[in-house]
């Protein structure tokens, strides 16, 4: 399937994204994102978390990217603070969807 604009795609994963893999085979640029999330609110208080996600364009991860394996994210830089100290940090992957048209993948990572 053939997306509105598709050929930008790759031009902003690879500007603003970082290489991402699984199972060392499958490599493409992708957006790294490190937000606190409001996971519960109560009366008395809320719980909130640090989220990692990750975007990459659809069928870049090929047919291995689902919940439960690993995804390794290599030297990002999130909101100019170093949240990887080494070459690489992996994660669970917790959540795959796409997003609007399908022609994004977002991926919802747990640290390993």
């Amino acid at each position: 399937m053939m997306f509105y604009g598709v050929g930008d795609l790759d031009a902003m994963l690879t500007e603003f994204g970082v290489t991402v893999s699984i199972a060392d085979q499958w490599y493409t640029p992708g957006v790294v994102d490190a937000i606190d999330k409001t996971m519960l609110t109560g009366d008395a208080a809320t719980l909130a978390a640090r989220m990692t996600s990750v975007t990459v364009k659809s069928g870049a991860l090929g047919p291995t990217l689902k919940e439960g394996v690993t995804l390794t994210v290599w030297n990002a830089v999130v909101d100019e603070v170093t949240i990887h100290s080494t070459g690489s940090t992996d994660y669970k992957v917790y959540s795959v969807f796409q997003q609007d048209d399908g022609a994004l993948t977002n991926i919802i990572c747990l640290r390993k």
